[in-house]
């Protein structure tokens, strides 16, 4: 499903170069769930952003479904992304003046999936991760851990066949973490979609399938392959 070889990613110029990632190998099949841990600065983030088509190699190539992101127009990468790929992210990006609801449907509409059943779709993905009686409310009204579940519903809603999730449980208790880690976990199992984690919190390892340990850019271990 996805591939990557002798990736590396630099930012700046001169002596002001950065080398985020020096040379990554991997390659991720469907249905995984996986997590990529370690410290703050190893090159997490950057690597989520090259697999999820937000930013390109420096060097090496990537590939998602057998197509190279490194050769796509930007109004491809664009469709590649809102046709494959969902994201979950630690601050929730969810948009403030629309209800748990709209944020969900919202991501339907983006997709151009404009039918009948957009709404139902919404509101039954909303209940599938506990949300049932809070369609109507707004960001503003929910709980961290209630917000991060309408971002998981968000994801999932489109039925991506890859979620990326960038440290999910910053903004969570423990209590909440297990939560929605649970309901990502039931996600995985029912409906055979391929899970990459980027954190340092052990909560989210102990979930994890695979795990692809980072240090200075480059993956020093891999463990629990499937």
């Amino acid at each position: 499903m996805l591939e990557l070889q002798g990736v590396k990613k630099t930012y700046g110029k001169g002596g002001l170069e950065v080398q985020a990632l020096r040379g990554i190998d991997l390659q991720i099949e469907e249905g995984e769930f996986s997590t990529v841990f370690g410290p703050s600065g190893s090159g997490k983030t950057t690597l989520l952003n090259l697999i999820g088509a937000l930013d390109r190699a420096t060097e090496g190539t990537v590939k998602l479904n057998g197509n190279s992101t490194g050769e796509m127009r930007k109004n491809q990468l664009a469709l590649l992304r809102r046709d494959n790929i969902g994201f979950i992210f630690q601050d929730f990006n969810l948009i403030p003046v629309l209800t748990a609801f709209e944020n969900v449907e919202f991501a339907l509409k983006i997709a151009r999936k404009n039918g009948k059943t957009t709404g139902e779709k919404a509101r039954k993905i909303l209940e599938r991760v506990g949300l049932g009686e809070k369609l109507h409310r707004r960001p503003g009204e929910l709980s961290g851990g209630q917000k991060q579940r309408v971002a998981i519903a968000r994801a999932l809603v489109k039925e991506p066949r890859l979620i990326l999730a960038d440290e999910p449980t910053a903004n969570l208790d423990s209590d909440t973490s297990r939560e929605v880690l649970e309901i990502m976990v039931q996600m995985n199992e029912e409906l055979n979609t391929t899970f990459i984690f980027s954190t340092h919190d052990p909560r989210v390892m102990e979930y994890a399938r695979r795990l692809l340990e980072i240090k200075d850019g480059r993956i020093t271990r891999d463990e629990g392959r499937v």
